[in-house]
């Protein structure tokens, strides 16, 4: 269960009204070994100890435009954009990290990569310092082990998204989201987050997937079911990527 301070988090708004870490000490420890037991349950006492659990409102730049980043972030609620300068000043967004995704610049390699990470709504982060990630790689073998796994699950999510990204059209997008990134396996569940994060995370614009999602109703390819759950009718072959 997600501490319930993480829970009640507004989307509604630009900055999080409610203050989530308890105001003593030792409480506030306490409530931070919660969450990460429920995200990161693998994360050994050293780095317990230094982890962090923060509120970030929209606009805040985890690491900018060739820094360094001290920490290694882990989204526990939210929208984050890793993006990159482009010659036509646009921008290429590299990363759209939600729920259960890692950021951090380079992984934590220690030299700036002219990227820019932002997070686009009101996030919880779970952060870790770099520095002490390391060590505990190099002197915690059951730990690295751990991690290799955690980045494996990374990686594959990523392909997935890079597999999705490449199909032309939105709905088939968006049966490949349903058809894939539901934990339990079944083509039903509960959005995560807002349909503008949804969007962007699908690389469309959010009056794209509103209409998309319309189609799709209409045509009897999905249900749109209340407690903003959706179910896939018909799981068709999804497409090959381009």
């Amino acid at each position: 269960m997600w501490p319930a301070e993480i829970k009640r988090m507004s989307w509604r708004t630009d900055s999080i009204v409610r203050k989530p870490v308890p105001e003593s000490a030792g409480a506030g420890r306490q409530w931070a070994n919660a969450v990460i037991d429920t995200a990161v349950p693998f994360l050994p006492e050293a780095l317990r100890r230094r982890a962090r659990v923060t509120k970030a409102v929209a606009g805040k730049v985890l690491f900018g435009r060739g820094e360094a980043a001290e920490d290694i972030h882990h989204v526990l609620k939210g929208y984050v954009s890793v993006r990159r300068d482009s010659p036509d000043g646009e921008g290429n967004i590299l990363q759209c990290a939600v729920s259960g995704d890692w950021i951090a610049e380079s992984f934590g390699s220690g030299r700036g990569s002219g990227v820019l990470a932002v997070c686009e709504r009101p996030t919880f982060l779970l952060s870790v310092p770099t520095r002490a990630l390391n060590d505990c790689l190099d002197h915690d073998h059951e730990f690295a082990r751990a991690w290799c796994v955690e980045l494996g699950r990374q990686m594959a999510r990523l392909q997935r998204q890079m597999e999705r990204l490449r199909m032309p059209q939105a709905s088939e997008r968006i049966a490949h989201y349903l058809a894939t990134e539901n934990v339990e396996g079944r083509p039903e569940m509960v959005l995560p987050y807002p349909k503008c994060v949804l969007a962007a995370h699908l690389g469309v614009v959010p009056e794209t997937l509103s209409r998309a999602l319309a189609a799709m109703e209409a045509q009897g390819r999905i249900e749109c079911l209340p407690g903003k759950r959706m179910r896939l009718v018909e799981q068709q072959p999804l497409a090959k990527a381009a």
